[in-house]
C-alpha cells in the first residue's frame, strides 16, 4: 500500500462518522484520526467507534497544523490522503486516480478531489484539460500572475499529497507566517488561512504545483458547524 489516510477531527463527532464511514468505502489502508480538542467525552466517543483505526487523542489543544504535523511523523507510506472530519466521499477511484496524477510527475504536490466547481469557488484559474491515461485532470494555476502575491494552490482541503514534498519543508508549524497579498501588502500571523499561505508560499519555492481531478469525488459538510476562529484552528 502506497498511501494512508489522515483525519484531522474537532469535537464533531456525527461529522466525523460521516466522513470516516464513506471513507471505508473506497479505501482500506491504514486511516489515522487526530482528535485535538482534548474533550474526553469526544475522545471517548472517537475510541468506542474507531478503535479499529490507529487514533492520536491529543491531551491538549494544539491547533489545525501542529496536529497534522503530529499526525503526518507517524505516516510511513509515500503518499498520504489527508481529510478535514467535515467531507464525505460520494464515489470510489479518487485514490488510484490521484495517485496516477501525482506519479505522473515529480512537480505535483497534492491533487484536490472536489471537482471543478471547487476551482470557481474559490477563484483558481485552470489550466486545460489534461490526461494521465484515461484520467483527466487539470493544473491548478497561480491566482496572480506576479509570482510574488497570491497563492498558488496549495490548500489543506482533502486530497492526496506527497511526503516526500511534505519532507522538504516540515514541521509546517515551523514556517514563517508572512506574505505579500496581491496588493503588495504584507500579512502575516498565526491565523490558519496565514499558517496554510505559509506552506503554499514554501512549496512554491520548491517548484512545486497541485494538480485537480475534473471529476467530483467529495463534499464539504461542515460549514454550519464550522470550527474556523476557535481556539488554536
Amino acid at each position: 500500500m502506497k498511501v494512508t489516510t489522515v483525519v484531522t477531527s474537532f469535537n464533531r463527532f456525527d461529522l466525523l462518522v460521516q466522513c470516516v464511514c464513506s471513507l471505508e468505502k473506497y479505501f482500506d489502508g491504514e486511516i489515522i484520526i487526530i482528535e485535538d480538542s482534548a474533550n474526553e467525552e469526544m475522545q471517548n466517543k472517537v475510541v468506542e467507534q474507531f478503535s479499529h483505526h490507529t487514533l492520536i487523542l491529543n491531551e491538549v489543544n494544539l491547533g489545525l497544523i501542529q496536529s497534522i504535523d503530529k499526525a503526518y511523523s507517524h505516516v510511513k507510506t509515500p503518499f498520504v490522503f489527508h481529510t478535514e472530519d467535515d467531507y464525505i466521499f460520494t464515489q470510489g477511484g479518487f485514490i488510484v486516480d490521484s495517485l496516477s496524477v501525482l506519479e505522473s510527475d515529480p512537480a505535483f504536490n497534492m491533487v484536490w478531489i472536489k471537482g471543478l466547481d471547487e476551482a470557481k469557488r474559490t477563484h483558481y484559474p485552470l489550466s486545460e484539460q489534461k490526461m494521465v491515461g484515461d484520467i483527466p485532470y487539470h493544473i491548478i494555476l497561480p491566482k496572480s500572475p506576479n509570482p510574488k502575491h497570491g497563492w498558488k494552490g496549495f490548500c489543506f482541503q482533502c486530497g492526496l499529497r506527497s511526503m516526500k514534498a511534505y519532507r522538504q519543508i516540515a514541521p509546517y508549524d515551523d514556517l514563517i507566517c508572512e506574505w505579500t497579498d496581491e496588493n503588495g501588502k504584507v500579512q502575516g500571523g498565526n491565523h490558519i488561512t496565514n499558517r496554510e499561505k505559509a506552506c503554499d508560499t514554501a512549496y512554491d519555492k520548491l517548484g512545486y504545483r497541485s494538480a485537480i481531478l475534473t471529476e467530483k469525488y467529495a463534499e464539504h459538510k461542515g460549514y454550519l458547524k464550522s470550527t474556523y476562529g476557535l481556539k488554536n484552528r
